[in-house]
């Protein structure tokens, strides 16, 4: 699904269809280039149950954790994963990032190419691909 986004509040949208899909699929691929928007995208989507609670980059510490307080998905957990700063496979093992892969929860991933080779069999995901068109105007495509 593509999604034409013209402010970061437009991203609730996309959060929204994010959420929709999410029983089925729960580990969600943040394609863009910095700035495009994937860390504003997981806040929309966390916003939608839990919406007195913020989403913060983990960019420094590469990943965030968040319950989750909404019974409508069969998840008590997002886990916000940014791989940016990673050089390998290597490195993405040592922070632990490979055992997350295998929980049972929301997993969001910013800069994902290092981590699809990791994904268990069984994964089915979204990949969300941000493409930024000028100041604050997106393509987004959601699959």
């Amino acid at each position: 699904m593509e999604f034409s986004v013209h402010s970061p509040s437009d991203l609730l949208v996309v959060a929204k269809h994010i959420l929709s899909q999410v029983a089925e699929q729960n580990t969600i691929l943040l394609f863009g280039d910095l700035g495009s928007g994937k860390t504003t995208l997981v806040s929309k989507f966390y916003s939608l149950m839990n919406p007195l609670s913020t989403v913060s980059s983990p960019t420094f510490s590469i990943v965030n954790e968040y319950p989750l307080e909404n019974l409508s998905i069969p998840f008590d957990r997002v886990y916000h994963i940014d791989l940016y700063r990673l050089k390998d496979t290597d490195e993405l093992i040592n922070a632990g990032i490979e055992d997350i892969l295998y929980k049972d929860a929301v997993i969001f991933i910013e800069w994902p190419e290092l981590a699809v080779p990791l994904l268990p069999d069984e994964t089915t995901v979204q990949y969300v691909t941000l493409n930024v068109l000028g100041n604050q105007k997106r393509k987004v495509v959601a699959l």
